[in-house]
């Protein structure tokens, strides 16, 4: 099978990386067309029998209209001859961005397979994203999306066939990280990872963190680390004592060296959600996870089982399970466990396998 993936974003997303190393895996010929500025271009490089497309994506969303006419002036064209001559039969695109829209111009007569990651819009997301996610679902044939929860719900809004394929997870190889920051072992290491936003709930894990200092200050630490507008939350974080603050871009194997430890928990206490890829990097990695019981994560997270769950915006809640997990490490490798018996059937070769039946529908 032939397939165009449609992928100009301003970052690598693990997720749209490892689910075309996974159609790869599949003997997939794969034609992708990505941006040349990305900071993880060379993994896309170095990936075994993909062609690439480098466009000049853009940096700061000053340059996007002159990179954006470039595109469509000099790209569409050259993209809509190697689609031809290659005989490709399938347009993919795993993620939404900026530029998905008009890439999908270039690509117009090709069937689309669309991955919808936030069927809903977070509370405080990019409206155009949500426009352009819209858009992307009413001209696909296929729409993918990673929780049952939303299964319906995307039926009755779109024409387009829906398949439930569960995100990807590493489960063989961890060892490529790179550590960002050096864990004392003697204290229990709480970790929040991923991009700044108003749903991540940040607000409440400063105040139940703060509640937990009254009793194991001695005992604990904690870490918020992602990209994004941290200053609605400096002030609650500011004078914290055993925090670190990593606001930043993380790349892949910092995302892994920040889990890959034996004394870490994650803790993600949205309060709102449509699944978390956060999970599916820390559970391989053997980092057991408390999480809001929202959306898809009741999915991905089975309750004393792969994880520990509570009531979204609870704070009381979460003071009481991360307590809990201070004064029980010995359930720590029970979890650890389940969750590695969980992320067995999620090799994302698997998954695209999956995806590929549905090109076929």
């Amino acid at each position: 099978m032939k397939v165009v993936v449609n992928y100009v974003s301003k970052h690598s997303y693990l997720y749209a990386q490892k689910m075309v190393e996974g159609l790869l895996a599949n003997d997939c010929e794969v034609f992708a067309i990505v941006s040349k500025n990305m900071p993880e271009i060379d993994a896309w490089r170095k990936m075994q029998n993909i062609i690439l497309y480098e466009v000049d994506g853009y940096t700061t969303i000053k340059s996007f209209p002159f990179k954006l006419l470039k595109f469509l002036v000099c790209d569409v064209i050259k993209i809509r001859k190697r689609v031809k001559d290659m005989e490709i039969q399938q347009n993919f695109c795993p993620f939404v961005s900026y530029w998905s829209p008009f890439v999908n111009l270039a690509l117009k007569n090709l069937p689309l397979t669309f991955v919808m990651h936030d069927p809903i819009p977070h509370e405080g997301k990019d409206k155009i994203i949500g426009w352009f996610n819209t858009y992307m679902g009413r001209v696909a044939k296929n729409i993918i999306v990673l929780s049952k929860q939303f299964e319906d719900f995307v039926k009755n809004k779109y024409s387009a066939k829906v398949m439930v394929v569960q995100g990807g997870v590493e489960v063989e190889n961890f060892d490529d990280k790179v550590e960002l920051l050096k864990y004392d072992e003697s204290r229990i290491n709480f970790v929040f990872q991923g991009r700044i936003e108003k749903y991540k709930g940040l607000e409440i894990l400063a105040s139940a963190y703060k509640t937990l200092l009254k009793k194991y200050e001695d005992k604990i630490f904690l870490v918020v680390a992602g990209s994004g507008d941290f200053r609605p939350y400096a002030d609650l974080f500011d004078n914290l004592p055993n925090c670190c603050i990593l606001n930043q871009w993380l790349t892949n194997a910092e995302v892994i060296g920040l889990f890959n430890d034996r004394n870490t928990i994650c803790v993600l206490p949205y309060t709102s959600a449509t699944q978390s890829g956060v999970i599916n990097v820390a559970m391989p990695c053997g980092t057991p996870i408390i999480a809001s019981a929202c959306g898809g994560i009741i999915e991905q997270i089975r309750d004393n089982v792969t994880g520990w769950l509570v009531a979204p915006g609870d704070v009381d809640a979460l003071v009481s399970k991360m307590s809990y997990v201070i004064e029980h490490r010995e359930k720590w490798e029970n979890i650890r466990q389940g969750g590695y018996e969980h992320v067995k059937a999620l090799k994302w070769d698997n998954l695209a396998h999956k995806i590929m039946e549905g090109f076929k529908l």
